[in-house]
């Protein structure tokens, strides 16, 4: 009866936290749309030939704008919401790989707390409202993780092998940079070979995981052979953003990467609650010899594959493409965690049935903590994570009263894109609208040039349209939240 009602306790708290992450996710879903994933839709989702062999910017993450297509088509919805529901879902399911796969590296109340921590993760839950691919990077790690903790360590080799590349094949064609978490994963299967099946042959699971790297292969290049055919391998090998930079400016990169990916895991998080997570996980260090390998093995697996990458290209990616990391630096926390509660609760010989209800009250208090102040802070709102322009649609709208024929609006990045989404959205004719309404110049009577409240006009117009600049004369005629219009009159 003990037995049963811990499984029932488990899979309440489990329901609880699955629950808030839902809530955490569907409160930021409707937020405005940023400039990325308005780029992504205006340009590339407009149809699935385009998809599927446009890839001109790595902005295009092609599995990912399937599913946008898709939602958009489906659903007749152009709103962001309907455009972010793929990365929504896949944000919603990640709590629940976690556990799944902190249950079998650590412990059920490990897995629990983790489950916890993802769920209420500030990031996590901006780029869970966020069309973008990298929640689904995220979860196509989870399941590769979960490939081999259930089925290829316990020697189920036909299932294990056949999601690793399905998961792997999903992961590189929504974003190359899935390379990252799949040499990740490959480095945690190799550390941890023979942890669950001491029979398992460590020759043919070597000949078998080079087997599936070379499928891996064949697959993906099959999927991406209609950009090839139509760009050639130049939008992988030369485009703008991965090109080496020189030394010094990688290192430079990198230190500055590093604090922004610090900063972002920790965001919205209470000083007091990463102070005793942090304390947790240096003692159980110190103390847990078990633990200390089993982080390690987690964390070299980790590092050792973002850094031979990151040396061998010599070109430091955004902050946010390594998010699929962070479960894996928040299961160790709570492992930490757990086992010094256990600890403390051993020296004052607390019964074992008391114990799961103290861990699960830690953290179910750590989550509604961690949420209020996701959503006290607006860190999500005012994150400036892939561009943003808070007010675009009040502009676009106001613009709608009083645009007239002879009138052209103008404006730099990140605004363009996402107010040209506002445009289509609200059915405003994209002849109004940025360069293209200049064409004939002797026509134009009025034009409206907007710029984020942090741009100056006359240096974007000296940066991106010297042919313009007479435009710095313009008055300055609203004020937004986050922004400015200027009027110029002929």
């Amino acid at each position: 009866m003990k037995d049963l009602g811990k499984i029932f306790l488990q899979r309440g708290v489990l329901i609880i936290i699955l629950v808030i992450g839902f809530i955490n996710r569907l409160l930021f879903l409707f937020q405005p749309i940023r400039y990325d994933e308005a780029f992504n839709f205006i340009v590339f989702a407009s149809s699935f030939p385009t998809i599927i062999s446009n890839y001109s910017l790595p902005n295009n993450h092609i599995l990912h704008t399937i599913f946008v297509f898709l939602s958009n088509k489906l659903l007749n919805c152009s709103y962001p919401c309907c455009l972010r529901l793929p990365a929504f879902i896949a944000g919603c399911l990640l709590p629940l790989l976690v556990y799944f796969i902190g249950k079998s590296i650590y412990d059920k109340p490990t897995a629990l707390f983790c489950s916890g921590l993802v769920s209420s993760s500030s990031i996590l839950i901006e780029y869970s409202t966020n069309a973008r691919g990298y929640t689904m990077i995220i979860l196509f790690f989870l399941l590769i993780l979960y490939s081999i903790e259930y089925f290829l360590k316990k020697g189920k080799n036909k299932k294990g092998w056949s999601f690793f590349i399905l998961f792997s094949v999903l992961g590189l064609y929504t974003i190359p940079i899935m390379v990252y978490p799949l040499l990740t994963a490959i480095f945690w299967f190799l550390f941890t070979l023979k942890e669950k099946n001491e029979n398992l042959n460590v020759r043919n699971t070597l000949v078998d995981l080079l087997k599936a790297l070379g499928i891996i292969f064949l697959l993906v290049f099959i999927l991406y052979s209609p950009v090839i055919i139509k760009s050639g391998f130049a939008p992988f090998i030369k485009n703008r953003f991965i090109l080496p930079h020189t030394f010094s400016t990688f290192i430079k990169e990198l230190q500055q990467t590093l604090l922004k990916i610090w900063e972002q895991w920790n965001r919205d998080i209470p000083l007091y609650i990463r102070i005793i997570l942090g304390l947790s996980l240096v003692i159980s260090l110190i103390f847990n010899s078990q633990l200390r390998k089993k982080h390690f093995c987690l964390s070299l697996s980790a590092i050792l594959a973002a850094f031979l990458i990151l040396f061998f290209m010599r070109r430091v990616a955004p902050a946010r493409c390594y998010l699929y990391s962070l479960p894996l630096y928040l299961m160790m926390l709570s492992a930490s965690f757990v086992w010094s509660i256990e600890v403390i609760l051993n020296k004052i010989r607390t019964s074992f049935h008391i114990r799961d209800y103290i861990i699960y009250f830690f953290l179910l208090c750590f989550i509604l903590i961690i949420s209020y102040s996701v959503i006290k802070n607006k860190s999500i709102i005012y994150s400036q994570e892939t561009g943003s322009l808070r007010s675009a649609e009040k502009i676009v709208l106001d613009l709608k009263n009083i645009l007239r024929k002879g009138d052209c609006v103008v404006s730099f990045c990140p605004a363009d894109a996402i107010l040209a989404y506002y445009f289509y959205l609200h059915q405003i004719p994209s002849a109004y609208f940025q360069f293209s309404c200049l064409r004939d110049f002797k026509k134009i009577k009025r034009i409206f040039i907007i710029v984020r409240d942090d741009q100056n006009l006359e240096t974007l117009l000296r940066r991106y349209a010297k042919r313009l600049l007479f435009l710095k004369n313009s008055v300055l005629k609203y004020r937004y939240e986050d922004a400015k219009v200027y009027l110029y009159t002929k």
